[in-house]
Protein backbone atom coordinates (compact mmCIF):
# COMPACT_ATOMS: atom_id res chain seq x y z
CA UNK A 1 0.00 0.00 0.00
CA UNK A 2 1.37 3.62 -1.10
CA UNK A 3 1.32 6.01 1.75
CA UNK A 4 -0.29 9.79 0.07
CA UNK A 5 1.61 12.09 1.44
CA UNK A 6 -0.16 15.32 2.21
CA UNK A 7 1.97 18.50 2.30
CA UNK A 8 2.89 17.07 -1.66
CA UNK A 9 -0.35 16.63 -2.71
CA UNK A 10 -1.63 19.99 -0.99
CA UNK A 11 1.53 22.25 -2.41
CA UNK A 12 0.85 20.87 -6.34
CA UNK A 13 -2.57 21.05 -5.96
CA UNK A 14 -2.29 24.74 -4.95
CA UNK A 15 0.74 25.58 -7.76
CA UNK A 16 -1.90 23.75 -10.20
CA UNK A 17 -4.42 26.13 -9.47
CA UNK A 18 -2.72 29.70 -8.63
CA UNK A 19 0.28 29.08 -11.51
CA UNK A 20 -2.43 28.31 -13.88
CA UNK A 21 -4.90 30.40 -13.27
CA UNK A 22 -5.69 31.75 -16.56
CA UNK A 23 -5.57 28.71 -18.18
CA UNK A 24 -8.10 26.71 -15.97
CA UNK A 25 -10.60 29.71 -16.37
CA UNK A 26 -10.53 29.08 -20.11
CA UNK A 27 -11.74 25.69 -19.19
CA UNK A 28 -14.48 26.76 -16.36
CA UNK A 29 -16.39 30.04 -17.77
CA UNK A 30 -18.27 28.75 -20.31
CA UNK A 31 -19.89 25.81 -18.21
CA UNK A 32 -20.24 27.91 -15.16
CA UNK A 33 -21.89 30.67 -16.69
CA UNK A 34 -24.46 28.30 -18.55
CA UNK A 35 -25.14 27.25 -15.24
CA UNK A 36 -25.02 30.53 -13.55
CA UNK A 37 -27.76 31.28 -15.76
CA UNK A 38 -30.03 28.30 -14.92
CA UNK A 39 -29.68 28.93 -11.33
CA UNK A 40 -30.62 32.79 -11.56
CA UNK A 41 -33.85 31.42 -13.82
CA UNK A 42 -34.50 28.21 -11.84
CA UNK A 43 -33.53 29.41 -8.01
CA UNK A 44 -36.74 32.11 -7.51
CA UNK A 45 -39.24 30.14 -9.50
CA UNK A 46 -38.53 27.28 -7.09
CA UNK A 47 -38.36 29.40 -3.92
CA UNK A 48 -42.01 30.88 -5.09
CA UNK A 49 -43.48 27.56 -6.17
CA UNK A 50 -42.64 26.39 -2.86
CA UNK A 51 -43.61 29.01 -0.93
CA UNK A 52 -47.27 29.20 -2.92
CA UNK A 53 -48.00 25.52 -1.91
CA UNK A 54 -47.35 26.26 1.39
CA UNK A 55 -49.62 28.94 1.46
CA UNK A 56 -52.16 26.52 -0.09
CA UNK A 57 -52.19 23.85 2.99
CA UNK A 58 -51.68 26.93 6.04
CA UNK A 59 -55.41 27.09 6.50
CA UNK A 60 -58.03 24.98 8.26
CA UNK A 61 -58.75 23.24 4.78
CA UNK A 62 -55.70 22.73 3.59
CA UNK A 63 -55.80 21.87 -0.28
CA UNK A 64 -53.72 18.52 -0.87
CA UNK A 65 -54.04 18.42 -4.66
CA UNK A 66 -52.19 21.66 -4.54
CA UNK A 67 -49.43 20.54 -2.06
CA UNK A 68 -49.34 17.52 -4.84
CA UNK A 69 -48.67 19.25 -7.96
CA UNK A 70 -46.42 21.84 -5.93
CA UNK A 71 -44.32 19.18 -4.89
CA UNK A 72 -43.89 17.46 -8.34
CA UNK A 73 -42.61 21.21 -9.44
CA UNK A 74 -40.01 21.39 -6.67
CA UNK A 75 -38.90 17.75 -7.24
CA UNK A 76 -38.35 18.77 -11.16
CA UNK A 77 -36.66 21.84 -10.54
CA UNK A 78 -34.28 19.71 -7.62
CA UNK A 79 -33.67 17.03 -10.08
CA UNK A 80 -32.81 19.86 -13.24
CA UNK A 81 -30.24 21.50 -11.00
CA UNK A 82 -28.63 18.66 -10.07
CA UNK A 83 -28.58 16.71 -13.14
CA UNK A 84 -27.28 20.04 -14.47
CA UNK A 85 -24.73 20.66 -11.80
CA UNK A 86 -23.41 17.42 -12.66
CA UNK A 87 -23.30 17.98 -16.12
CA UNK A 88 -21.18 20.60 -15.62
CA UNK A 89 -19.15 19.59 -13.04
CA UNK A 90 -17.96 17.00 -15.09
CA UNK A 91 -17.19 19.36 -18.20
CA UNK A 92 -14.57 21.47 -16.17
CA UNK A 93 -13.38 18.45 -14.12
CA UNK A 94 -12.57 16.85 -17.66
CA UNK A 95 -10.58 19.69 -18.95
CA UNK A 96 -8.79 20.81 -16.30
CA UNK A 97 -7.89 16.87 -15.22
CA UNK A 98 -6.76 16.84 -19.05
CA UNK A 99 -4.46 19.50 -18.62
CA UNK A 100 -3.18 18.82 -15.48
CA UNK A 101 -2.23 15.00 -17.00
CA UNK A 102 -0.78 16.87 -20.04
CA UNK A 103 -3.51 16.32 -22.37
CA UNK A 104 -4.41 19.32 -23.27
CA UNK A 105 -1.57 22.72 -23.80
CA UNK A 106 -2.39 25.95 -24.24
CA UNK A 107 -5.18 28.12 -23.94
CA UNK A 108 -8.97 27.36 -24.87
CA UNK A 109 -11.12 30.23 -25.35
CA UNK A 110 -14.18 27.93 -24.83
CA UNK A 111 -14.19 24.31 -23.74
CA UNK A 112 -17.23 22.17 -24.19
CA UNK A 113 -16.36 18.35 -24.88
CA UNK A 114 -19.27 15.66 -25.75
CA UNK A 115 -16.59 13.00 -26.36
CA UNK A 116 -16.71 9.69 -24.83
CA UNK A 117 -14.22 10.33 -22.40
CA UNK A 118 -16.95 13.20 -20.77
CA UNK A 119 -19.43 10.94 -21.25
CA UNK A 120 -17.86 8.64 -19.16
CA UNK A 121 -16.75 11.05 -16.31
CA UNK A 122 -20.73 12.23 -16.38
CA UNK A 123 -21.81 9.06 -15.87
CA UNK A 124 -19.34 8.39 -13.49
CA UNK A 125 -20.53 11.14 -10.95
CA UNK A 126 -24.24 10.18 -11.74
CA UNK A 127 -23.65 6.67 -10.27
CA UNK A 128 -21.70 8.02 -7.57
CA UNK A 129 -24.59 10.70 -6.56
CA UNK A 130 -27.31 7.93 -6.96
CA UNK A 131 -25.44 5.50 -4.15
CA UNK A 132 -24.85 7.99 -1.72
CA UNK A 133 -28.26 8.70 -2.60
CA UNK A 134 -29.22 5.59 -1.56
CA UNK A 135 -26.79 5.15 1.35
CA UNK A 136 -29.04 7.73 3.11
CA UNK A 137 -32.20 6.71 1.92
CA UNK A 138 -31.61 3.03 2.66
CA UNK A 139 -30.21 4.63 6.20
CA UNK A 140 -33.38 6.54 6.80
CA UNK A 141 -35.56 3.94 6.53
CA UNK A 142 -33.26 1.61 9.10
CA UNK A 143 -34.12 4.34 11.28
CA UNK A 144 -37.66 3.90 11.50
CA UNK A 145 -38.49 0.68 13.48
CA UNK A 146 -35.88 2.04 16.27
CA UNK A 147 -37.36 5.95 16.41
CA UNK A 148 -40.61 4.36 16.51
CA UNK A 149 -39.56 1.86 19.31
CA UNK A 150 -37.84 4.68 21.18
CA UNK A 151 -40.44 7.42 20.99
CA UNK A 152 -43.26 4.68 22.11
CA UNK A 153 -40.77 3.92 25.15
CA UNK A 154 -40.18 7.43 25.77
CA UNK A 155 -44.06 8.48 26.47
CA UNK A 156 -43.81 6.98 29.75
CA UNK A 157 -44.70 4.28 32.35
CA UNK A 158 -47.53 2.50 32.32
CA UNK A 159 -49.45 5.17 34.28
CA UNK A 160 -48.63 7.58 31.04
CA UNK A 161 -46.01 9.67 33.46
CA UNK A 162 -43.48 11.33 31.52
CA UNK A 163 -39.92 9.90 30.89
CA UNK A 164 -37.50 12.88 30.31
CA UNK A 165 -34.70 10.56 30.57
CA UNK A 166 -35.88 8.21 27.25
CA UNK A 167 -37.07 11.34 25.60
CA UNK A 168 -33.40 12.96 26.00
CA UNK A 169 -32.30 9.32 24.75
CA UNK A 170 -34.17 9.79 20.81
CA UNK A 171 -32.67 13.10 20.75
CA UNK A 172 -29.09 11.45 21.54
CA UNK A 173 -30.19 8.76 19.42
CA UNK A 174 -30.93 11.02 16.36
CA UNK A 175 -27.54 13.40 16.75
CA UNK A 176 -25.32 9.71 16.96
CA UNK A 177 -27.46 8.30 13.96
CA UNK A 178 -27.03 11.49 12.01
CA UNK A 179 -23.28 11.90 12.98
CA UNK A 180 -22.85 7.80 12.02
CA UNK A 181 -24.41 8.69 8.35
CA UNK A 182 -22.21 11.74 7.88
CA UNK A 183 -18.85 9.89 8.34
CA UNK A 184 -20.10 7.01 6.49
CA UNK A 185 -21.34 9.22 3.31
CA UNK A 186 -17.84 11.06 3.46
CA UNK A 187 -15.96 7.67 3.68
CA UNK A 188 -17.84 6.61 0.44
CA UNK A 189 -17.72 9.58 -1.76
CA UNK A 190 -13.73 10.00 -0.96
CA UNK A 191 -13.21 6.61 -1.64
CA UNK A 192 -14.90 6.70 -4.92
CA UNK A 193 -14.68 10.78 -5.99
CA UNK A 194 -11.20 11.42 -5.11
CA UNK A 195 -9.31 10.00 -7.91
CA UNK A 196 -12.08 8.76 -9.92
CA UNK A 197 -11.80 11.76 -12.26
CA UNK A 198 -8.03 10.78 -12.90
CA UNK A 199 -8.60 7.24 -13.33
CA UNK A 200 -11.07 7.59 -15.88
CA UNK A 201 -9.15 10.44 -18.20
CA UNK A 202 -5.44 8.55 -17.96
CA UNK A 203 -6.43 5.28 -18.57
CA UNK A 204 -9.50 5.61 -20.83
CA UNK A 205 -11.97 3.95 -19.39
CA UNK A 206 -15.25 3.44 -16.59
CA UNK A 207 -13.46 1.96 -13.27
CA UNK A 208 -14.87 2.54 -10.26
CA UNK A 209 -13.74 -0.06 -8.59
CA UNK A 210 -9.85 1.14 -9.06
CA UNK A 211 -10.88 4.68 -7.86
CA UNK A 212 -11.98 2.58 -5.00
CA UNK A 213 -8.55 0.51 -4.58
CA UNK A 214 -6.33 2.95 -5.39
CA UNK A 215 -6.84 5.09 -2.37
CA UNK A 216 -7.33 2.08 -0.04
CA UNK A 217 -5.57 3.35 3.56
CA UNK A 218 -5.62 6.54 2.53
CA UNK A 219 -9.48 8.26 3.58
CA UNK A 220 -7.90 10.17 6.98
CA UNK A 221 -4.94 11.21 4.82
CA UNK A 222 -7.60 12.59 1.98
CA UNK A 223 -9.71 13.74 4.28
CA UNK A 224 -6.74 16.04 5.76
CA UNK A 225 -5.63 17.29 2.42
CA UNK A 226 -9.58 18.19 1.07
CA UNK A 227 -9.37 20.73 4.52
CA UNK A 228 -6.11 22.12 3.58
CA UNK A 229 -7.23 22.92 0.51
CA UNK A 230 -10.58 23.96 0.81
CA UNK A 231 -10.77 25.69 4.23
CA UNK A 232 -8.63 28.43 3.30
CA UNK A 233 -10.53 29.02 -0.34
CA UNK A 234 -14.40 28.89 1.91
CA UNK A 235 -13.16 31.18 4.73
CA UNK A 236 -11.39 34.05 1.94
CA UNK A 237 -14.84 33.48 -0.07
CA UNK A 238 -17.17 34.18 3.27
CA UNK A 239 -15.49 37.22 4.06
CA UNK A 240 -15.34 38.31 0.16
CA UNK A 241 -19.22 37.34 0.00
CA UNK A 242 -19.58 39.07 2.96
CA UNK A 243 -17.89 42.66 2.35
CA UNK A 244 -19.46 42.57 -1.24
CA UNK A 245 -23.32 41.36 -0.53
CA UNK A 246 -23.36 42.27 3.41
CA UNK A 247 -26.42 44.07 2.80
CA UNK A 248 -28.30 41.93 0.97
CA UNK A 249 -27.93 39.18 3.90
CA UNK A 250 -28.75 41.58 5.95
CA UNK A 251 -31.85 42.11 4.47
CA UNK A 252 -32.50 38.65 4.26
CA UNK A 253 -31.80 38.19 8.17
CA UNK A 254 -34.38 41.17 9.07
CA UNK A 255 -36.93 39.35 6.76
CA UNK A 256 -36.81 36.00 8.48
CA UNK A 257 -36.40 37.53 11.87
CA UNK A 258 -39.59 39.65 11.74
CA UNK A 259 -41.67 37.17 9.86
CA UNK A 260 -44.86 36.37 11.85
CA UNK A 261 -45.32 32.85 13.93
CA UNK A 262 -49.26 32.67 13.30
CA UNK A 263 -48.92 28.94 12.04
CA UNK A 264 -46.14 26.93 11.53
CA UNK A 265 -46.82 26.30 7.75
CA UNK A 266 -48.06 30.57 7.59
CA UNK A 267 -44.31 30.96 8.71
CA UNK A 268 -42.79 28.58 6.80
CA UNK A 269 -44.38 29.95 3.63
CA UNK A 270 -43.49 33.53 4.86
CA UNK A 271 -39.67 32.75 5.56
CA UNK A 272 -39.74 31.39 1.57
CA UNK A 273 -41.22 34.20 0.06
CA UNK A 274 -38.99 36.37 2.18
CA UNK A 275 -36.02 34.30 0.84
CA UNK A 276 -37.25 34.40 -2.43
CA UNK A 277 -37.10 38.17 -2.33
CA UNK A 278 -34.03 38.19 -1.18
CA UNK A 279 -32.63 36.67 -3.90
CA UNK A 280 -34.07 38.31 -6.39
CA UNK A 281 -32.72 41.54 -5.06
CA UNK A 282 -29.36 40.00 -4.88
CA UNK A 283 -29.63 39.25 -8.35
CA UNK A 284 -30.95 42.56 -9.54
CA UNK A 285 -28.39 44.49 -7.21
CA UNK A 286 -25.40 42.58 -7.30
CA UNK A 287 -25.57 40.08 -10.35
CA UNK A 288 -22.75 42.19 -12.03
CA UNK A 289 -20.28 41.14 -8.92
CA UNK A 290 -21.94 37.46 -8.59
CA UNK A 291 -20.32 36.37 -12.29
CA UNK A 292 -16.76 37.44 -11.72
CA UNK A 293 -16.60 36.55 -8.02
CA UNK A 294 -18.09 33.03 -8.82
CA UNK A 295 -15.59 32.29 -11.88
CA UNK A 296 -12.52 33.13 -9.70
CA UNK A 297 -13.99 30.73 -6.64
CA UNK A 298 -15.19 27.93 -9.32
CA UNK A 299 -11.87 28.38 -11.15
CA UNK A 300 -9.61 27.85 -7.78
CA UNK A 301 -12.62 25.29 -6.16
CA UNK A 302 -11.88 22.85 -9.25
CA UNK A 303 -8.20 23.55 -10.00
CA UNK A 304 -7.54 22.39 -6.78
CA UNK A 305 -9.87 19.45 -7.32
CA UNK A 306 -8.54 18.17 -10.41
CA UNK A 307 -4.77 18.87 -9.68
CA UNK A 308 -5.14 16.93 -6.42
CA UNK A 309 -6.98 13.86 -7.96
CA UNK A 310 -3.95 13.62 -10.48
CA UNK A 311 -1.38 14.30 -7.93
CA UNK A 312 -2.91 11.57 -5.45
CA UNK A 313 -3.43 9.57 -8.73
CA UNK A 314 -0.33 9.63 -10.27
CA UNK A 315 1.45 9.39 -6.32
CA UNK A 316 -0.63 5.81 -5.84
CA UNK A 317 0.36 4.41 -9.54
CA UNK A 318 3.59 5.63 -9.66
CA UNK A 319 5.17 5.63 -6.19
CA UNK A 320 6.33 9.27 -4.04
CA UNK A 321 9.50 9.23 -6.25
CA UNK A 322 7.78 9.77 -9.40
CA UNK A 323 4.11 11.41 -7.94
CA UNK A 324 6.22 14.40 -7.19
CA UNK A 325 7.07 15.20 -11.17
CA UNK A 326 3.24 14.31 -11.73
CA UNK A 327 2.03 17.64 -12.32
CA UNK A 328 5.02 19.86 -13.70
CA UNK A 329 5.73 16.73 -16.46
CA UNK A 330 2.32 18.53 -18.60
CA UNK A 331 2.70 20.43 -21.63
CA UNK A 332 3.79 23.51 -21.65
Amino acid sequence: MTSLPVGATVRQAYSFAIRDFLRNLAIVWLSEVLLGALVVLSVPRLLDTLAHTLADISGHHPNFIALAAGGATVMRYAMLLAVAGLFFRAQIMTGLTQRALGQRAGYAGVYLSLGATFWRVFGAYVLIFLLLMAVQFAATLLLVLPAIALAGFSHGTASGAARPDLGMAVVAFFVLWRIALLVVVTYIFIRLSFVVTAVIVAEQRFDLIRAWRLVSGNVLRIFVIGLALFVPIILVLALAYGLIFGDQIWALVHTLAHAQPHHGRKLAADLVQGIAGSVRGLFKKRGFLLVPLGLIAATLEYGLAAAAGVAGYKLLVSGRGNGEASLSSRAA
